[in-house]
């Protein structure tokens, strides 16, 4: 698992540990949430405090926290809530460190075969611990299952399936607006968007709920 998120649970884990053993918290159901980081915690905090609970774990923009194996002995459902094209919980993308890393090969070969200055560099210090590092991000993956927030103002709801060819569509059209100044790449993970949108999500929902019920 990410070694930095790790180290910040470590921090605070004898105090949320000894939280949850309190009298009161007995019986009670337990909800582990964060937004960003925070999300990475909540997520290490449901694998080393409260892996099989009644519970649940939501988080809001999360970045992966570990490999493929990191949530394998994790019971608690873990619900990973993603605005639009948010681009924090999609790093590291193991298909664009895949692509970068054959690039980066490639440049280096032929680095190496035409400019004799560089014809050590794979020897190098340095490109021992790009390749780890390369090596070690392709290997994260996200923990959960994934839903979206689509949709601005009243009209934004959370899907909870999307299909490949859409959010392919939502990157294209994203880069195409960076030119322009529109940077929704980094703005969607504003906590500010995930609250409004949720907000909207859940008035929409009790609109439509039968009055019956």
């Amino acid at each position: 698992m990410h070694e930095g998120y790790y180290r910040q649970f470590l921090s605070v884990q004898k105090d949320v540990a000894a939280s949850l053993l309190k009298p009161e918290m007995e019986g009670l159901q337990l909800f582990i949430t964060g937004h960003s980081l925070g999300g990475a915690l909540a997520i290490t905090a449901t694998k080393f405090l409260a892996s099989d609970i009644t519970g649940a774990c939501y988080t809001f923009g999360s970045p992966p926290v570990g490999t493929v194996d990191f949530d394998s002995d994790i019971v608690t459902p873990i619900y990973r809530i993603i605005n639009h094209v948010d681009i924090v919980p999609r790093l590291p993308n193991p298909s664009a460190v895949f692509l970068f890393r054959f690039l980066a090969t490639i440049t280096i070969s032929v680095m190496e075969l035409f400019f004799r200055p560089f014809s050590s560099i794979r020897k190098s210090k340095w490109y021992d611990k790009f390749s780890k590092m390369l090596a070690d991000a392709q290997r994260y993956r996200q923990s959960g299952y994934g839903s979206y927030l689509v949709g601005e103002g009243t009209a934004a709801k959370l899907k909870y399936t999307v299909s490949t060819f859409d959010r392919i569509k939502w990157w294209l059209i994203q880069v195409k607006r960076i030119p322009a100044g529109e940077f929704k790449l980094m703005s969607d993970h504003s906590i500010d968007k995930y609250s409004s949108k949720l907000a909207a999500w859940a008035v929409h929902r009790k609109a439509e709920k039968p009055k019956d019920q």
